[in-house]
């Protein structure tokens, strides 16, 4: 077809055409469709002047929840990666049944559905919760620190900030970014937090 007038080539053409390309194959041992892609994926490489030693990435920002919320994921999962890591020890301790029922939701639940069903307002809240919460694991694991311990401390004081009345407060993003963290952080940060997962 070369015009939208032309008429639609009939199912057997497909079918024929797909089986002359095996049959060939089975001949010469030639990949047609294979010798065809990698020409284009060649000819795009000269066209466009790819040489693959950099990476570009579209840097068009997106007003949807999870561009503006992605703070809140990076706090959810880092309490996630610490209760996993020290599940036993969280339950021997006397938590507030409000810290034991917040903790189970935030297992039940991953950080980006959180994001994806809830309203700015709620989200807001919910990081006050959790850095009161995370106040109190940190302070109870003071005396026994690790690896889980530092990453949870180092989310805390890079979103959080406690006054002198020691009320935990969310700090205020002022980056360019929609109150997002820098790139670079959250990068490095999802990546670290993977890696603790895999363990």
């Amino acid at each position: 077809m070369l015009n939208i007038n032309d008429s639609v080539p009939a199912e057997s053409t497909y079918y024929l055409f797909r089986k002359r390309i095996v049959e060939h194959e089975k001949e010469t041992g030639e990949n047609l469709l294979e010798k065809a892609f990698s020409q284009l994926t060649g000819d795009q490489i000269r066209d466009f002047q790819v040489n693959g030693k950099l990476l570009r990435m579209d840097s068009k920002l997106i007003g949807s929840n999870i561009a503006r919320y992605s703070r809140y994921e990076l706090i959810h999962e880092s309490i996630c990666v610490f209760y996993k890591s020290r599940e036993k020890y969280i339950q021997k301790r006397n938590l507030p049944s409000s810290d034991i029922s917040l903790l189970e939701s935030i297992m039940v639940e991953g950080g980006n559905k959180v994001v994806y069903r809830s309203s700015k307002a709620e989200i807001t809240t919910r990081m006050k919760e959790l850095g009161v919460l995370i106040y109190k694991l940190l302070a109870i694991f003071r005396k026994y620190p690790g690896e889980d311990y530092d990453m949870l401390e180092k989310v805390f004081h890079s979103q959080f900030s406690v006054n002198e009345n020691k009320e935990v407060l969310p700090l205020i993003a002022n980056n360019a970014i929609n109150g997002t963290l820098p790139t670079r952080f959250m990068l490095l940060f999802f990546f670290y937090v993977l890696t603790c997962l895999s363990l």
